[in-house]
């Protein structure tokens, strides 16, 4: 197939991916969109992974690899960007799931609008339990009060509360990526997120799928979540540059600027949720309310001014107390919660105040 001909560019980040390519990559090539070509950037892997992608490669033509020393999936993905030439890009990671129709189904969504992005439904699969539900996280179809296709102009409020900072969602035209320069971070961690929500901020048409799409498998030890504590401050560098960036355009105005400053709010109390050291996640707070809360305009406002009235509590807690006492004074508050769910987070919780106590 010549690259005139090509629809869409599925770029794929592989690193020790062993367990699950096998199974993603007949998710990819089974796709029933077959304009396709599928780059997999091999980011240095030391298992079996580079002989699964040259057995995939050698019995379909559309499977393209690269190759480069470990610089994580930014790097990755933004060497399979280069290489790209279909007429929009996917990013789809190594270990998750996809629909047969999901590329047919943004594709046709994003021609149908001219869009130039696509935000589809996903569920979220338990690696342990392989249990499938489904969450509104990745496509909250009630925070969008505009008709498709929508922008910052028509939804302003919620541009970057509507779906997650996650790229495998997400269909984005090629043209437009270009025009607006846009790359990923090269971060162990979060480097997806300043790339999406550059992109959310500039697009001038999204149009959505409500129909899921695709299965993130969550709990993956070996994820870039699963090492949150040894990269913590990545999220905070990535709203960093995302906000340096947008916020001297004219379009940051004052629902987008409020948009930001409650992603950027859910961004940091899940990055602190998510650690599994004491200290990190000490350091972290203190990161957090020593200079993210001004720096991104998220203090200093009205009641309201926080979509969601838990968030807005820990927002005041955060504001008044240090790092530990915010912790403990969560777990207190949340203590039902927290015996009736059992859940990653609540362990990892317990843990930290048994440390401190």
């Amino acid at each position: 197939m010549s690259s005139k001909g090509i629809k869409v560019s599925v770029i794929i980040p592989v690193y020790n991916a062993q367990k699950y390519l096998e199974n993603t990559l007949e998710c990819v090539l089974g796709q029933s969109l077959k304009e396709i070509e599928v780059i997999c950037v091999d980011d240095g892997s030391t298992d079996s992974s580079p002989d699964i992608l040259k057995r995939a490669a050698k019995s379909d033509p559309r499977v393209k690899i690269i190759t480069q020393q470990n610089r994580y999936a930014g790097a990755a993905r933004n060497a399979g960007m280069a290489a790209a030439s279909g007429k929009y890009l996917v990013f789809w990671d190594a270990d998750d799931l996809f629909d047969r129709g999901a590329l047919r189904a943004m594709y046709q969504k994003c021609e149908k609008t001219s869009a130039d992005i696509c935000v589809s439904a996903a569920r979220r699969m338990d690696c342990e339990t392989g249990r499938v539900r489904l969450t509104r996280i990745y496509l909250n179809k009630k925070r969008i009060d505009a008709p498709e296709p929508f922008s910052k102009r028509s939804c302003g409020g919620a541009i970057f509360n509507f779906t997650t900072n996650v790229p495998w969602n997400k269909m984005f035209l090629r043209s437009f990526v270009e025009k607006n320069n846009l790359s990923f971070q090269e971060l162990p961690q979060a480097n997806d997120a300043y790339f999406v929500m550059t992109a959310l901020f500039y697009a001038e048409r999204i149009c959505t799928v409500s129909r899921p799409l695709m299965t993130y498998r969550e709990d993956n030890p070996k994820s870039t979540t699963g090492t949150a504590s040894k990269n913590m401050t990545c999220v905070f560098e990535a709203l960093k540059k995302t906000y340096e960036r947008i916020s001297a355009d004219e379009g940051f105005d004052g629902e987008v600027r409020r948009s930001f400053a409650n992603k950027a709010l859910d961004s940091m109390l899940y990055s602190l949720r998510t650690q599994r050291s004491a200290e990190a996640y000490g350091r972290l707070f203190e990161l957090y309310k020593g200079t993210a809360l001004e720096l991104f305009g998220i203090s200093g406002h009205g009641a309201d001014y926080i979509y969601d009235g838990e968030k807005r509590e820990e927002l005041k807690l955060m504001e008044s107390c240090g790092a530990y006492d915010f912790l403990l004074e969560k777990a207190r508050r949340y203590e039902r919660r927290y015996r009736l769910l059992s859940t990653d987070t609540a362990v990892r919780i317990i843990r930290l105040i048994k440390r401190i106590n």
